[in-house]
């Protein structure tokens, strides 16, 4: 659930020049749009170019390894559980102890009052409402911790929603509280370089493109070579793969590889090389339903209608060059709990257009919105929505398709009910696997992720005791049951889990071990120039 680009990231350059490349080489990357606000909690939710600017800039407390499966320290040192200091004996409280010797980019000291003044800034100016939610029903106090400056006491409420929400909120980025202290929102504070404690930072911008170069004073042992990395631009994929091949270009990375271009990279594998990743980004054709309204898409018998009459199988093929799986349920196939016994409903087009002609829906015009794109996949888009068109209207309904610009569609998909009966879009799971939040009644907007309107007892009942489930083996046959209910009822066609690839010159040495499925530049500051022969 990403959005909102920026309309004018040129306006960054005129940002004074925190630094020059440092040793190493540079390093410029193809991305498939512009990146949004560079503050990771004003963003209503982000986009890809956006979050993996972030990623470099902006650190948390402690990060999902998702290769490992455990969280590591990254700003914190230590956690420990400690006695709840409030009345209920029921909470979970944590000491945490902070690195020592931190520095944010402009030379100021890290301490505990900055993670306190983050927790507090999205309480007040957050524009995540799923983030708020989760500070809302979980976080009782996060506070500096006697008279060090790099200990904080956390206390937390039991779970309610989500097993891991106290997880999902030790990983929110941390912001300087001397650069927000006196933040209004109205004010262009694009102008302002973000400043953050990773291992890359804002220098300025190579024409309308981000630079950024690597942190000298960096906490960790592992300091950044590449540099500086810069963030460009393509909307056309045909550019990017010649770029790319051509080894005087200034080109050295695709992090997401268009379809298009797929055989022509991999034709080459003496120029480049090409990586794929586990993947938890799904495309699905989300189907609204009215809380308390009457809208056809309420008849679960419609709604498998829908799902029968899409042959996922071809999409796969031909807009996706097999490069992905066919999904049943919101689980992709990488994740603990996803369940491989259960096929979902069959591509059956007869089947589907007596189900329409039964419920009387014959002729029905079907709202289906969907999010103008511009990145380098903007021809597969197109095709597979042209796609899903066809093969709703061979089932008796007529299709209404109307696409957006980003923060249009994003006010559309989570405004109000009965605008749409039906959207494309891409949800990715998070580094938990917690899919609580887009189908937990609880999370039906304004306050959640569930913009769907998809309201189960059933679902509901298996969220909630798999959030307290102490046995690993419990939780999972608990979220496994949810998610074989979710594909059975509807809430959304799930269509296709994305295989993302990626390729870079061979100048370069990135490990796979290295490079993060979800913000991909985690740790570049581990990146190498290939020692020469």
């Amino acid at each position: 659930m990403k959005s909102a680009y920026l309309a004018g990231v040129c306006l960054l350059s005129v940002l004074p020049t925190l630094g020059r490349a440092q040793s190493g080489s540079e390093l410029q990357y193809a991305e498939s749009g512009r990146p949004g606000l560079l503050n990771p909690h004003i963003n209503p939710t982000h986009t890809g170019p956006t979050d993996r600017l972030l990623s470099m800039i902006y650190e948390p407390l402690f990060r999902w390894n998702t290769d490992k499966e455990e969280f590591e320290s990254v700003l914190a040192r230590d956690i420990k559980k400690t006695t709840p200091r409030s009345t209920q004996a029921q909470n979970r409280a944590y000491i945490i102890k902070l690195k020592e010797g931190v520095r944010w980019h402009n030379g100021q000291a890290f301490t505990a009052a900055d993670v306190v003044f983050t927790y507090n800034f999205i309480k007040k100016w957050g524009r995540d409402e799923d983030e708020k939610a989760v500070l809302g029903r979980q976080i009782v106090t996060i506070e500096k911790d006697g008279a060090t400056e790099l200990q904080l006491y956390l206390e937390l409420k039991p779970a309610t929603l989500g097993a891991l929400d106290e997880h999902e909120a030790l990983q929110w980025r941390i912001i300087p509280a001397n650069r927000f202290q006196n933040f209004q929102p109205l004010r262009p504070f694009l102008q302002d370089a973000p400043i953050g404690t990773g291992p890359y930072r804002w220098a300025d911008t190579d024409g309308d493109s981000p630079r950024l170069v690597a942190n000298p004073t960096y906490h960790d042992s592992t300091k950044a070579s590449l540099s500086p990395i810069i963030s460009k631009e393509y909307t056309d994929a045909p550019t990017v793969a010649s770029e790319l091949l051509t080894e005087g270009s200034r080109l050295g990375l695709v992090v997401d590889l268009p379809t298009s271009q797929f055989n022509a990279i991999e034709a080459e594998p003496t120029k480049v090389i090409v990586e794929r990743l586990s993947s938890y980004k799904i495309h699905e054709l989300a189907i609204r339903q009215w809380v308390g309204g009457t809208s056809p898409m309420n008849n679960i018998k419609v709604r498998q209608a829908i799902a029968m009459a899409i042959d996922r199988a071809k999409l796969l093929r031909t807009r996706f060059s097999d490069k992905g799986k066919l999904m049943s349920t919101p689980y992709a196939p990488n994740s603990s709990y996803f369940d491989a016994t259960f096929e979902g409903l069959p591509f059956d087009r007869e089947k589907a257009t007596q189900t329409i002609n039964d419920a009387g829906l014959r002729g029905y015009k079907l709202r289906l919105i969907a999010e103008k794109t511009r990145s380098i996949n903007k021809q597969r888009d197109d095709d597979v929505l042209q796609d899903l068109r066809e093969q709703l209207e061979a089932i008796g309904l007529k299709v209404a398709v109307t696409q957006h610009e980003s923060g249009e569609f994003e006010r559309l998909k989570n405004g109000e009910p009965n605008t749409w009966d039906v959207a494309l879009v891409t949800i990715e799971l998070d580094a938990v696997q917690d899919i609580s939040k887009f189908f937990h009644s609880k999370s039906i907007r304004p306050g959640g992720y569930n913009f769907m309107q998809f309201k189960d007892a059933e679902v509901d009942n298996l969220f909630d005791r798999a959030s307290g489930a102490q046995d690993d083996a419990e939780r999972k046959s608990l979220y496994v049951k949810a998610g074989r209910l979710i594909g059975s009822k509807v809430p959304a066609v799930f269509l296709v889990n994305e295989e993302p690839v990626y390729a870079y010159k061979r100048r370069f040495q990135i490990d796979r071990d290295d490079v993060d499925q979800f913000d991909f530049f985690t740790y570049a500051q581990k990146w190498r120039l290939r020692p020469r022969r």
